[in-house]
């Protein structure tokens, strides 16, 4: 595997690791599509088209010029426009790396999707201002909320549906405190299906007692269907324990 990821061609995936017993796969970083791990001859197909390989409808012609082998630069300047490209990633990843170490984000972050995918989007953008915090905090933060929503929903569904032979789904709820130390009760629901983040509960100025507990649970079975729910589980503290 390590001989072919020095094809450049892997610039524009991911490595995704082994999850649940499945093999690992590759994402494309401009469309998400996966791949079962592949040579790159695939991989190419994927960004310029061909051998019945479904073509990344994101990816900027840039890209597919550079891997299909058109020639986009000027052919008496080649030595000049070269020049200038490494010149422009050079400053370009001195301001990655300047953003990063300012920060204090994990050196990782730059590896993985989301933030290709960030990239990818800007490079698009020519002149592209990023949107102020206020906006950022509030309609964006809405709007991400919601296509979370949307995403996780099918998730639930196959947990709590009474169509076909359901395993149901656990509810694991367990205490936390926020940076502006907050009593929180975190609510996750667990299945075959996948682990879907269901509420924080703030629990300032209450005792988390066994019935307040249980009550708050119980809102959520009853949300879900109790009829699915296989196993409950909490921390080990004394009110949950109760």
């Amino acid at each position: 595997m390590v001989s072919r990821i020095k094809d450049p061609v892997w610039a524009e995936y991911v490595l995704l690791p082994a999850e649940n017993g499945k093999a690992a796969r590759v994402q494309c970083i401009h469309c998400d599509h996966t791949f079962a791990q592949s040579g790159s001859t695939r991989l190419r197909s994927h960004i310029i088209g061909g051998l019945g390989v479904t073509k990344c409808d994101q990816v900027p012609d840039e890209v597919v010029a550079k891997y299909s082998g058109r020639v986009t630069a000027v052919r008496n300047q080649p030595s000049i426009l070269a020049a200038f490209g490494s010149s422009r990633v050079l400053t370009a990843d001195a301001a990655v790396a300047e953003f990063v170490f300012e920060e204090g984000l994990a050196f990782a972050k730059v590896e993985s999707p989301a933030f290709k995918r960030m990239l990818s989007a800007v490079s698009k953008c020519p002149g592209y201002s990023p949107p102020k915090r206020t906006r950022l905090s509030t309609t964006l933060l809405s709007d991400a909320f919601d296509r979370s929503k949307v995403k996780v929903q099918p998730i639930v569904d196959a947990a709590t549906s009474s169509v076909g032979n359901t395993p149901g789904y656990s509810l694991c709820s367990d205490g936390a405190t926020d940076i502006t130390s907050r009593p929180l009760v975190n609510v996750v629901l667990t299945s075959a299906s996948g682990n879907v983040f269901l509420n924080a509960h703030d629990t300032s100025g209450k005792k988390k007692k066994a019935k307040f507990i249980a009550d708050l649970l119980a809102d959520h079975l009853e949300a879900l269907g109790p009829d699915h729910c296989v196993l409950v589980v909490t921390d080990a503290c004394v009110p949950e324990l109760a």
